[in-house]
Protein backbone atom coordinates (compact mmCIF):
# COMPACT_ATOMS: atom_id res chain seq x y z
CA UNK A 1 0.00 0.00 0.00
CA UNK A 2 1.04 3.25 -0.78
CA UNK A 3 2.40 5.75 2.23
CA UNK A 4 -0.05 9.02 2.50
CA UNK A 5 1.69 10.94 4.53
CA UNK A 6 3.48 14.17 2.77
CA UNK A 7 1.50 17.57 3.52
CA UNK A 8 1.36 18.02 -0.65
CA UNK A 9 0.24 14.64 -1.68
CA UNK A 10 -2.80 14.99 -4.11
CA UNK A 11 -5.19 14.50 -0.66
CA UNK A 12 -7.60 18.02 -0.65
CA UNK A 13 -10.47 18.90 2.00
CA UNK A 14 -12.09 22.15 1.48
CA UNK A 15 -14.55 24.02 3.72
CA UNK A 16 -16.51 27.19 2.23
CA UNK A 17 -18.83 26.76 5.20
CA UNK A 18 -18.39 27.60 8.82
CA UNK A 19 -15.74 26.43 11.93
CA UNK A 20 -18.03 23.73 12.95
CA UNK A 21 -16.80 22.04 9.63
CA UNK A 22 -13.69 21.42 11.26
CA UNK A 23 -13.99 18.88 13.56
CA UNK A 24 -13.98 15.72 10.88
CA UNK A 25 -10.92 17.41 9.28
CA UNK A 26 -8.91 17.40 12.25
CA UNK A 27 -10.18 14.09 12.99
CA UNK A 28 -8.82 12.46 9.62
CA UNK A 29 -5.83 14.99 8.91
CA UNK A 30 -3.84 13.12 10.73
CA UNK A 31 -3.68 9.92 9.39
CA UNK A 32 -4.01 11.61 5.44
CA UNK A 33 -2.16 14.78 5.57
CA UNK A 34 -2.66 16.82 2.64
CA UNK A 35 -4.17 20.97 1.70
CA UNK A 36 -6.85 22.26 3.24
CA UNK A 37 -8.74 24.85 1.33
CA UNK A 38 -11.32 27.10 2.28
CA UNK A 39 -13.32 30.09 1.89
CA UNK A 40 -14.12 31.04 5.35
CA UNK A 41 -11.79 33.43 7.23
CA UNK A 42 -12.90 31.97 9.95
CA UNK A 43 -12.05 28.37 9.40
CA UNK A 44 -8.52 29.74 8.56
CA UNK A 45 -8.04 31.86 11.29
CA UNK A 46 -8.88 29.06 13.68
CA UNK A 47 -6.90 26.30 12.37
CA UNK A 48 -3.93 28.64 12.60
CA UNK A 49 -3.98 29.37 16.27
CA UNK A 50 -6.10 26.42 18.24
CA UNK A 51 -4.93 23.49 15.83
CA UNK A 52 -1.47 25.37 15.04
CA UNK A 53 0.26 21.92 16.36
CA UNK A 54 -1.32 19.83 14.10
CA UNK A 55 0.33 22.01 11.09
CA UNK A 56 -2.55 21.63 8.70
CA UNK A 57 -1.56 23.37 5.42
CA UNK A 58 -4.40 25.72 5.27
CA UNK A 59 -5.29 28.32 2.00
CA UNK A 60 -7.47 30.94 2.24
CA UNK A 61 -9.83 32.10 -0.97
CA UNK A 62 -12.17 35.18 -1.25
CA UNK A 63 -14.55 32.84 -3.68
CA UNK A 64 -15.05 29.56 -4.68
CA UNK A 65 -13.76 29.89 -8.34
CA UNK A 66 -10.08 31.00 -6.97
CA UNK A 67 -10.27 27.88 -4.58
CA UNK A 68 -11.24 25.62 -7.82
CA UNK A 69 -8.25 27.65 -9.50
CA UNK A 70 -5.73 26.40 -6.93
CA UNK A 71 -7.14 22.97 -6.75
CA UNK A 72 -6.43 22.19 -10.21
CA UNK A 73 -3.23 24.00 -9.91
CA UNK A 74 -2.42 21.37 -6.92
CA UNK A 75 -3.42 18.71 -9.40
CA UNK A 76 -5.81 17.76 -6.30
CA UNK A 77 -6.63 13.93 -7.20
CA UNK A 78 -8.70 13.52 -3.80
CA UNK A 79 -11.39 16.37 -2.24
CA UNK A 80 -13.11 15.67 1.02
CA UNK A 81 -15.86 17.67 1.49
CA UNK A 82 -17.77 18.60 4.75
CA UNK A 83 -20.30 20.25 3.07
CA UNK A 84 -22.25 20.30 -0.34
CA UNK A 85 -19.99 23.03 -2.57
CA UNK A 86 -17.98 21.01 -4.36
CA UNK A 87 -14.02 22.20 -6.03
CA UNK A 88 -14.78 20.25 -9.28
CA UNK A 89 -11.53 19.11 -9.67
CA UNK A 90 -10.76 15.07 -9.27
CA UNK A 91 -12.21 12.74 -7.48
CA UNK A 92 -15.21 14.02 -4.81
CA UNK A 93 -15.27 12.12 -1.19
CA UNK A 94 -18.32 12.94 1.42
CA UNK A 95 -17.71 13.05 5.35
CA UNK A 96 -20.41 15.34 6.00
CA UNK A 97 -19.89 17.48 9.33
CA UNK A 98 -23.78 16.85 10.62
CA UNK A 99 -24.33 13.84 8.81
CA UNK A 100 -26.42 12.41 11.81
CA UNK A 101 -28.97 15.05 11.62
CA UNK A 102 -32.87 15.21 10.87
CA UNK A 103 -32.76 17.56 8.58
CA UNK A 104 -33.02 17.31 4.83
CA UNK A 105 -29.46 17.56 4.11
CA UNK A 106 -29.19 13.78 3.55
CA UNK A 107 -31.87 13.77 0.57
CA UNK A 108 -29.79 16.93 -1.38
CA UNK A 109 -29.60 15.94 -4.64
CA UNK A 110 -26.05 16.63 -5.06
CA UNK A 111 -24.99 13.90 -3.28
CA UNK A 112 -24.65 11.73 -6.52
CA UNK A 113 -22.19 13.76 -7.30
CA UNK A 114 -19.83 12.27 -4.95
CA UNK A 115 -17.48 9.73 -5.86
CA UNK A 116 -16.98 8.30 -2.32
CA UNK A 117 -19.81 8.86 -0.02
CA UNK A 118 -18.83 7.85 3.94
CA UNK A 119 -22.01 7.41 5.75
CA UNK A 120 -21.82 7.76 9.87
CA UNK A 121 -24.90 5.10 10.20
CA UNK A 122 -27.57 2.81 9.05
CA UNK A 123 -30.06 5.57 9.62
CA UNK A 124 -28.38 8.07 7.19
CA UNK A 125 -27.90 5.32 4.60
CA UNK A 126 -31.61 4.30 5.34
CA UNK A 127 -32.83 8.34 4.47
CA UNK A 128 -30.64 8.47 1.42
CA UNK A 129 -31.95 5.36 0.03
CA UNK A 130 -35.45 6.47 0.26
CA UNK A 131 -34.66 9.78 -1.31
CA UNK A 132 -34.42 7.33 -4.40
CA UNK A 133 -30.75 8.65 -4.69
CA UNK A 134 -28.20 6.40 -2.88
CA UNK A 135 -28.28 4.08 -6.39
CA UNK A 136 -26.32 6.79 -8.24
CA UNK A 137 -23.56 7.16 -5.73
CA UNK A 138 -20.66 5.07 -7.04
CA UNK A 139 -19.26 4.01 -4.06
CA UNK A 140 -20.25 4.26 -0.37
CA UNK A 141 -19.77 2.91 3.16
CA UNK A 142 -20.38 3.04 6.41
CA UNK A 143 -17.89 3.93 8.88
CA UNK A 144 -19.46 5.28 12.03
CA UNK A 145 -18.98 9.05 13.45
CA UNK A 146 -15.45 10.02 13.61
CA UNK A 147 -15.69 12.95 15.82
CA UNK A 148 -16.41 11.03 18.68
CA UNK A 149 -13.64 8.76 18.61
CA UNK A 150 -12.25 10.38 21.46
CA UNK A 151 -14.99 9.86 23.61
CA UNK A 152 -15.43 6.35 22.69
CA UNK A 153 -11.91 6.18 23.89
CA UNK A 154 -12.05 8.08 27.06
CA UNK A 155 -9.33 10.46 25.38
CA UNK A 156 -11.41 13.59 25.37
CA UNK A 157 -11.69 16.51 28.18
CA UNK A 158 -14.22 18.12 29.92
CA UNK A 159 -14.32 21.72 29.63
CA UNK A 160 -14.39 23.46 33.31
CA UNK A 161 -16.61 26.55 33.38
CA UNK A 162 -17.73 26.40 36.87
CA UNK A 163 -16.67 26.77 40.33
CA UNK A 164 -19.53 24.66 42.24
CA UNK A 165 -20.86 21.40 42.78
CA UNK A 166 -24.21 21.79 40.69
CA UNK A 167 -25.79 19.94 37.60
CA UNK A 168 -24.99 21.35 34.52
CA UNK A 169 -27.79 21.71 31.43
CA UNK A 170 -26.37 22.66 27.75
CA UNK A 171 -28.45 24.40 25.55
CA UNK A 172 -27.68 24.09 22.08
CA UNK A 173 -29.99 25.48 19.73
CA UNK A 174 -29.42 25.29 15.78
CA UNK A 175 -28.86 28.12 13.49
CA UNK A 176 -32.14 30.30 12.48
CA UNK A 177 -32.38 29.18 8.73
CA UNK A 178 -35.21 29.28 6.18
CA UNK A 179 -33.44 27.04 3.64
CA UNK A 180 -36.29 24.34 3.78
CA UNK A 181 -39.58 22.77 1.84
CA UNK A 182 -41.49 22.51 4.29
CA UNK A 183 -44.45 24.39 3.63
CA UNK A 184 -45.16 27.78 5.48
CA UNK A 185 -47.41 27.77 8.21
CA UNK A 186 -45.85 23.87 9.44
CA UNK A 187 -42.92 25.50 10.94
CA UNK A 188 -42.18 29.19 12.91
CA UNK A 189 -40.74 31.72 11.74
CA UNK A 190 -37.48 31.18 12.86
CA UNK A 191 -37.15 27.83 10.92
CA UNK A 192 -36.04 24.87 13.00
CA UNK A 193 -34.22 26.74 15.34
CA UNK A 194 -35.24 27.21 19.58
CA UNK A 195 -33.19 30.53 19.89
CA UNK A 196 -35.15 32.93 19.49
CA UNK A 197 -38.54 31.21 21.38
CA UNK A 198 -36.91 29.40 24.03
CA UNK A 199 -33.65 30.86 25.28
CA UNK A 200 -34.46 33.70 27.88
CA UNK A 201 -36.59 31.31 29.79
CA UNK A 202 -34.29 28.94 29.70
CA UNK A 203 -31.87 31.32 31.23
CA UNK A 204 -34.88 32.43 33.80
CA UNK A 205 -36.15 29.25 34.73
CA UNK A 206 -33.04 27.38 35.50
CA UNK A 207 -30.35 29.70 36.46
CA UNK A 208 -30.48 29.58 40.03
CA UNK A 209 -30.88 26.12 40.49
CA UNK A 210 -28.41 24.49 37.39
CA UNK A 211 -24.78 25.35 35.85
CA UNK A 212 -25.88 26.33 32.55
CA UNK A 213 -24.01 26.37 28.87
CA UNK A 214 -25.51 28.15 26.18
CA UNK A 215 -23.79 26.71 23.24
CA UNK A 216 -24.32 28.77 19.99
CA UNK A 217 -24.56 27.75 16.49
CA UNK A 218 -21.68 29.78 14.57
CA UNK A 219 -23.94 30.64 12.14
CA UNK A 220 -25.30 33.23 14.69
CA UNK A 221 -26.49 35.49 12.76
CA UNK A 222 -25.63 38.26 14.37
CA UNK A 223 -26.71 41.15 12.48
CA UNK A 224 -30.60 39.86 12.02
CA UNK A 225 -31.14 39.64 15.29
CA UNK A 226 -31.13 41.49 19.49
CA UNK A 227 -31.49 37.69 21.31
CA UNK A 228 -28.13 37.89 21.86
CA UNK A 229 -27.92 41.12 22.89
CA UNK A 230 -30.99 40.29 25.35
CA UNK A 231 -28.91 37.30 26.40
CA UNK A 232 -25.90 38.82 27.66
CA UNK A 233 -28.24 41.80 28.63
CA UNK A 234 -30.49 39.55 30.81
CA UNK A 235 -27.04 37.57 31.99
CA UNK A 236 -25.44 41.15 33.20
CA UNK A 237 -28.51 42.85 35.19
CA UNK A 238 -29.53 39.17 37.09
CA UNK A 239 -25.65 38.90 37.66
CA UNK A 240 -25.71 35.44 36.23
CA UNK A 241 -22.19 34.72 35.17
CA UNK A 242 -21.01 32.24 37.69
CA UNK A 243 -23.74 30.53 36.36
CA UNK A 244 -24.53 31.23 33.00
CA UNK A 245 -22.17 30.90 30.15
CA UNK A 246 -22.55 31.36 26.47
CA UNK A 247 -19.93 29.47 24.15
CA UNK A 248 -19.16 30.06 20.48
CA UNK A 249 -16.63 27.03 19.68
CA UNK A 250 -16.26 24.46 16.28
CA UNK A 251 -16.30 21.48 18.50
CA UNK A 252 -19.30 20.86 21.10
CA UNK A 253 -17.74 17.91 22.80
CA UNK A 254 -16.02 19.07 25.85
CA UNK A 255 -18.68 21.26 26.82
CA UNK A 256 -21.31 18.05 26.46
CA UNK A 257 -18.68 16.39 28.63
CA UNK A 258 -19.28 18.76 31.10
CA UNK A 259 -23.21 18.82 30.82
CA UNK A 260 -25.23 16.06 32.90
CA UNK A 261 -28.76 17.30 30.24
CA UNK A 262 -29.25 18.45 26.92
CA UNK A 263 -31.74 20.73 25.39
CA UNK A 264 -31.58 21.38 22.04
CA UNK A 265 -33.91 21.67 19.01
CA UNK A 266 -33.66 19.95 15.68
CA UNK A 267 -29.85 19.43 14.88
CA UNK A 268 -27.22 16.79 14.52
CA UNK A 269 -25.87 17.61 18.10
CA UNK A 270 -28.96 15.52 19.44
CA UNK A 271 -27.55 12.78 17.94
CA UNK A 272 -24.03 13.12 18.97
CA UNK A 273 -25.34 13.72 22.72
CA UNK A 274 -26.34 10.20 22.59
CA UNK A 275 -22.74 9.04 22.68
CA UNK A 276 -22.81 9.86 26.50
CA UNK A 277 -26.25 8.07 26.92
CA UNK A 278 -27.81 11.33 29.27
CA UNK A 279 -31.13 12.82 28.95
CA UNK A 280 -31.90 15.36 26.59
CA UNK A 281 -35.14 17.77 26.27
CA UNK A 282 -36.57 19.38 23.20
CA UNK A 283 -37.51 23.03 22.57
CA UNK A 284 -40.02 22.70 19.88
CA UNK A 285 -39.02 25.80 17.45
CA UNK A 286 -42.89 25.66 16.40
CA UNK A 287 -44.97 24.56 19.52
CA UNK A 288 -48.28 22.77 18.39
CA UNK A 289 -47.08 22.60 14.80
CA UNK A 290 -43.89 19.83 15.34
CA UNK A 291 -44.48 16.83 16.56
CA UNK A 292 -42.66 13.97 17.56
CA UNK A 293 -41.91 11.92 14.45
CA UNK A 294 -41.25 8.01 14.10
CA UNK A 295 -40.51 8.17 10.08
CA UNK A 296 -36.52 8.92 9.48
CA UNK A 297 -37.97 11.37 7.07
CA UNK A 298 -39.41 13.15 9.96
CA UNK A 299 -37.20 16.24 10.64
CA UNK A 300 -38.23 15.17 14.49
CA UNK A 301 -36.98 11.85 14.47
CA UNK A 302 -34.63 11.84 17.08
CA UNK A 303 -37.32 13.18 19.60
CA UNK A 304 -38.24 9.93 20.84
CA UNK A 305 -34.86 10.12 22.65
CA UNK A 306 -36.41 12.94 25.28
CA UNK A 307 -39.36 15.05 26.39
CA UNK A 308 -41.03 18.06 24.35
CA UNK A 309 -40.98 21.32 25.92
CA UNK A 310 -44.07 22.98 24.70
CA UNK A 311 -45.38 25.04 27.17
CA UNK A 312 -42.47 27.78 29.47
CA UNK A 313 -43.40 25.89 32.65
CA UNK A 314 -42.23 22.99 31.58
CA UNK A 315 -39.03 23.64 30.96
CA UNK A 316 -37.89 23.14 34.63
CA UNK A 317 -40.62 20.23 35.72
CA UNK A 318 -39.18 18.25 32.85
CA UNK A 319 -35.33 19.28 33.49
CA UNK A 320 -35.84 18.09 37.04
CA UNK A 321 -37.69 14.46 36.20
CA UNK A 322 -35.28 13.59 33.52
CA UNK A 323 -32.17 14.29 35.81
CA UNK A 324 -34.15 12.56 38.40
CA UNK A 325 -35.70 9.49 36.34
CA UNK A 326 -34.62 9.29 32.79
CA UNK A 327 -37.22 8.50 31.41
CA UNK A 328 -35.97 7.52 27.71
CA UNK A 329 -32.69 5.70 28.52
CA UNK A 330 -34.03 2.69 26.70
CA UNK A 331 -34.98 4.12 23.18
CA UNK A 332 -32.31 6.54 23.54
CA UNK A 333 -29.54 3.88 23.30
CA UNK A 334 -31.50 1.67 20.24
CA UNK A 335 -32.02 4.82 18.00
CA UNK A 336 -28.23 5.46 18.87
CA UNK A 337 -27.45 1.89 18.00
CA UNK A 338 -29.14 2.86 14.46
CA UNK A 339 -28.19 5.99 13.84
CA UNK A 340 -24.29 5.39 14.92
CA UNK A 341 -22.47 2.56 13.01
CA UNK A 342 -19.88 0.67 15.04
CA UNK A 343 -19.06 2.71 18.07
CA UNK A 344 -15.79 1.60 18.76
CA UNK A 345 -13.34 4.08 18.06
CA UNK A 346 -11.97 3.38 15.25
CA UNK A 347 -14.82 5.55 12.46
CA UNK A 348 -11.62 7.94 11.32
CA UNK A 349 -9.40 5.01 11.05
CA UNK A 350 -12.17 3.45 9.02
CA UNK A 351 -12.59 6.56 7.08
CA UNK A 352 -9.05 6.78 6.48
CA UNK A 353 -8.66 3.72 5.14
CA UNK A 354 -11.64 3.71 2.06
CA UNK A 355 -9.89 7.46 1.25
CA UNK A 356 -6.62 5.71 0.77
CA UNK A 357 -8.46 2.97 -1.59
CA UNK A 358 -9.47 5.18 -3.68
CA UNK A 359 -6.72 7.41 -3.69
CA UNK A 360 -4.30 4.32 -4.95
CA UNK A 361 -6.50 4.16 -8.01
CA UNK A 362 -6.26 7.53 -9.01
CA UNK A 363 -3.09 8.64 -7.70
CA UNK A 364 -0.61 7.26 -10.57
CA UNK A 365 -3.39 8.45 -13.34
CA UNK A 366 -2.45 10.83 -16.23
CA UNK A 367 -3.54 14.63 -14.82
CA UNK A 368 -4.87 15.75 -17.80
CA UNK A 369 -7.01 12.67 -18.57
CA UNK A 370 -7.82 12.29 -15.32
CA UNK A 371 -8.77 16.11 -14.95
CA UNK A 372 -10.93 15.73 -18.24
CA UNK A 373 -12.90 12.23 -17.10
CA UNK A 374 -13.29 13.30 -13.71
CA UNK A 375 -15.27 17.03 -14.88
CA UNK A 376 -17.14 15.43 -17.67
CA UNK A 377 -18.36 13.14 -15.08
CA UNK A 378 -19.23 15.78 -12.93
CA UNK A 379 -21.04 17.66 -15.28
CA UNK A 380 -23.31 14.69 -16.22
CA UNK A 381 -23.63 14.36 -12.64
CA UNK A 382 -24.86 17.62 -11.68
CA UNK A 383 -26.97 17.36 -14.93
CA UNK A 384 -29.16 13.97 -13.01
CA UNK A 385 -29.04 16.25 -9.83
CA UNK A 386 -30.78 18.82 -11.46
CA UNK A 387 -33.28 16.90 -12.94
CA UNK A 388 -33.35 14.82 -9.12
CA UNK A 389 -33.90 17.77 -7.69
CA UNK A 390 -37.42 18.88 -9.55
CA UNK A 391 -39.08 15.22 -10.16
CA UNK A 392 -38.21 13.67 -6.82
CA UNK A 393 -38.72 17.14 -4.69
CA UNK A 394 -35.20 17.00 -2.99
CA UNK A 395 -33.17 19.65 -1.71
CA UNK A 396 -31.18 21.34 -4.16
Amino acid sequence: MSQVDDQNNGIGYFISSNIQHLPPVIQLYPLLKGTLITTNKDVYDLVQTKYADLKIVILYFKNIQAARKEARRLQLRIIIHTGFSLLNCGKAVQIFHGGLSDKRYLECARLICYDLVLFPGQKSHDKVELAATLPWIKEWHLVGYPKFDPVIKGEHKAEKLFDNDKKTVIYAPTWVSQLTRMKVGERSEFGESSLHIWSIAIIEQLANKYNLILKFHSNMGRGKSSIYDEIATLITEKSLSDTVKTIVDDNIVPYMAASDLMISDISSVCYEWLHFDKPILFANPAPGKYKVGSEITDNTYVWQTGEVIDKPDQIKFLVDQELEKDTKSKIRKQIFDYAVFQADGDATQRQADYIKALYEKVENKSWPLFYLSCFVKLRFKRFLASIFRYTKNLPR
